[in-house]
């Protein structure tokens, strides 16, 4: 069962409100690529607001000095005894014993703090297919081949799922839930479901605040 919050805790929280608009520190992070859908050979979208990324060593990295040569010595042998003519030139170098422990946290910039651009380019200056841009043939056939962007602000996804570029035309982007790479299929998948699920409930909350504010605004303005 769970626990009810207590007088102080909800003076605290100042009276939080269902459906309220996710503040800052609420907003999630949530990885997701954006496929352009348009015509255009080059489309660039700039939005406001930014994801920040920190990294902070937890444990520094243990090296240990190892004595490298860089020239041989130079030797001669006379008599059957071998005397050094020039030593041998060496430097020290550090070698990693073991890496640092780092933790990278990623948190949502004020609306007022910056701008991202997404470019979403299929060919490069020469008119070269930029492969690492392009949608691969593992992709759901109708954004096959298609340019993309990674993006990770909740935000930009919620504009970008609505996004036409004419009032009453077509959606021109298509947002995905894929996976990290290099993990193994079934926590792909995993991972793919949990950012799709994140993402709809965000969606979800924003949209029913939008409605509730509309309402209240016709109510208002009669």
């Amino acid at each position: 069962m769970p626990r009810l919050a207590t007088a102080d805790e909800t003076v605290r929280a100042e009276f939080l409100q269902a459906d309220a608009p996710a503040t800052q520190s609420e907003k999630p992070i949530i990885p997701a690529v954006i496929v352009y859908l348009g015509s255009k050979p080059m489309c660039s979208i700039p939005m406001r607001g930014r994801v920040y990324t920190e990294t902070t060593e937890m444990e520094s990295a243990v090296t240990e000095d190892i004595e490298q040569e860089v020239e041989p010595a130079v030797t001669k042998t006379i008599g059957g005894k071998t005397t050094i003519v020039t030593p041998a030139v060496t430097k020290t170098v550090q070698r990693i014993v073991t890496p640092a422990v780092t933790i990278t946290t990623k948190k949502i910039g004020d609306t007022s703090a910056g701008m991202t651009a997404y470019a979403f380019e299929r060919l490069d200056a020469f008119g070269r297919i930029i492969q690492s841009r392009i949608m691969p043939d593992s992709a759901p056939p109708d954004v096959r081949g298609r340019p993309f962007c990674r993006c990770e602000h909740p935000d930009h996804l919620v504009q970008f799922h609505f996004y036409k570029e004419h009032k009453n035309g077509p959606n021109e982007f298509r947002v995905l839930f894929a996976g990290d790479d290099g993990a193994d299929p079934e926590t792909r998948r995993i991972q793919a479901l949990t950012r799709k699920a994140a993402f709809e409930e965000y969606l979800a909350r924003a949209t029913r605040h939008d409605a509730r504010a509309a309402a209240e605004l016709r109510e208002t303005t009669g």
